[in-house]
Parts: structure tokens; sequence; C-alpha cells
């Protein structure tokens, strides 16, 4: 896989700023990792099951 190019990051302004989280994701070796599985994992956990 190989990417390049220039990337605009588009989050919106409500709430509070995550400032360790950001700062954690950064310096963290596998952080971004781990908390973007940790979504995936939230948001398929509120999937409805399906019924057949």
């Amino acid at each position: 896989l190989k990417s390049s190019g220039y990337y605009e990051i588009h989050v919106t302004a409500a709430g509070e700023p995550q400032r360790e989280l950001v700062a954690q994701l950064m310096t963290e070796p596998g952080a971004y990792g781990q908390y973007t599985l940790r979504l995936l994992n939230q948001h398929l956990a509120e999937l409805p099951t399906k019924v057949e």
C-alpha cells in the first residue's frame, strides 16, 4: 500500500477539544490503531443483528 498527497481532516466544532487523546495518538506507537479498532467495535456493537 502506498499513499501520498495532502489530506484534510474534517471535524465538528462541537464539544471540548480532546488534547490528551490527540497527544496520545501522536506519541504512543500503536495508539491510533487501537483507538480506531475500539471505535469500530463500538459501531459494530450498535448495529442491529441480522434476523432471518
